[in-house]
């Protein structure tokens, strides 16, 4: 069986959070061809979940120090983040001040 020159452990970040009673997560998109890491979810509870690559580099490891109990350090691309779209908010500050810009151009 070949192995390839970056053989990440995969992380089921799912599984960390599903302790959690109640959490329900969207899919949002993954850069992954194959169903696999990396990938991204928004939950419920106005924040995300990744699944990506468990960090085994020495150095790296390092420099971010100790992980606390319950917690994982996972590495994303950056490519994964362009699934996520904040989402709007349309409270009357907001409202007020683009009807204002919006009277400008006129």
């Amino acid at each position: 069986m070949a192995t390839s020159s970056r053989s990440p452990l995969m992380v089921n970040v799912l599984e960390i959070f599903s302790a959690e009673a109640g959490m329900r997560v969207t899919f949002l998109g993954s850069t992954s061809q194959n169903g696999g890491s990396p990938t991204l979810y928004a939950t419920d509870r106005g924040s995300l979940v990744v699944r990506g690559y468990r960090i085994t580099d020495p150095q790296a490891l390092a420099d971010l120090g100790e992980v606390p109990s319950g917690e994982a350090d996972i590495e994303i691309p950056l490519e994964l983040l362009s699934f996520y779209q904040a989402p709007a908010t349309h409270d009357a500050a907001t409202t007020a001040e683009a009807d204002e810009s919006a009277g400008e151009g006129r």
